[in-house]
């Protein structure tokens, strides 16, 4: 299973000139800036812990809904969990977007698919919506810019590790951390080879001071391997409190991706 979600041009790395002209912000009619992003051969890994839709829900802004899940691969799921908290790293040899292009870059968030209020769905969209409680952005002059538009960004870093030589089918080890919140890692293997899969355009919201940004994009040159393992967060912290425990089974996808077409939106402060 694919797991989608957005993804910022915004890691570290080291700032090549560009024509700048198709990456500067700018603003849509309802006076909203526009941001246009992009990503280009990404390493991606995305692993799924199993939460409860009904507490999980006590963490979204009012109106969007957990959307159900079907039972994840490979593992027993207990009764109730019915939804899962997900959290992704990305490592991609450059991006685009606010000053020109980035080579290489990382990225990473922490996520769910929901069901937005009616006012946020995009038309011609049917079902790809995630909400990013908090979005990876290790590079400051980026990171910088979006604190100061209210986006909900951390410094911090993402590792996609690969444990033999081949990959997939395979162990893998998956990091993410997030200053302020905290380690969050993924130790599993992968039962198959990496397989092409179609594009997906989707959209992704996080918080931005008392708003909603909006991402939208769609994922190309996508492949993924799917496999299981043991998934870790911080203790003590949120996302741990949400899914009632430290540690427990879940599923990932290990692959490659790119993104096009990609516009973040943050209403004006």
């Amino acid at each position: 299973m694919l797991a989608l979600t957005g993804a910022g041009c915004l890691g570290n790395g080291s700032d090549e000139a560009g024509d700048g002209a198709n990456d500067e912000p700018s603003k849509d009619s309802r006076g909203a800036i526009e941001i246009p992003w992009g990503l280009d051969s990404c390493r991606a890994s995305w692993w799924l812990a199993p939460a409860s839709a009904e507490r999980l829900r006590e963490y979204l802004p009012e109106g969007f809904e957990p959307a159900p899940t079907p039972q994840l691969p490979g593992i027993d799921v207990a009764a109730g969990l019915d939804t899962y908290l997900g959290f992704d790293a990305f490592e991609c040899r450059s991006g685009a977007g606010l000053n020109g292009t980035v080579e290489p870059i990382v990225f990473g968030s922490l996520f769910t698919r929901v069901t937005p209020p009616d006012d946020y769905a995009v038309h011609g969209l049917d079902g790809s919506y995630f909400f990013r409680w908090v979005v990876l952005v290790p590079d400051q002059p980026r990171f910088d810019r979006l604190a100061s538009l209210g986006l909900a960004v951390r410094m911090g870093g993402a590792q996609i590790e690969a444990l033999t030589p081949t990959g997939s089918p395979g162990p893998w080890e998956n990091t993410l951390d997030l200053e302020g919140l905290g380690t969050f890692t993924f130790t599993g293997s992968t039962t198959e080879a990496e397989t092409p899969a179609d594009d997906v355009p989707y959209a992704a919201y996080t918080p931005a001071a008392d708003d909603i940004a909006t991402w939208r994009a769609t994922a190309t040159n996508l492949t993924a391997a799917l496999g299981w393992g043991t998934w870790t967060v911080e203790p003590g912290s949120w996302v741990a409190d949400a899914l009632g425990a430290d540690q427990g089974a879940g599923t990932f996808s290990v692959g490659t991706w790119s993104i096009a077409d990609a516009l973040l939106l943050i209403p004006e402060r």
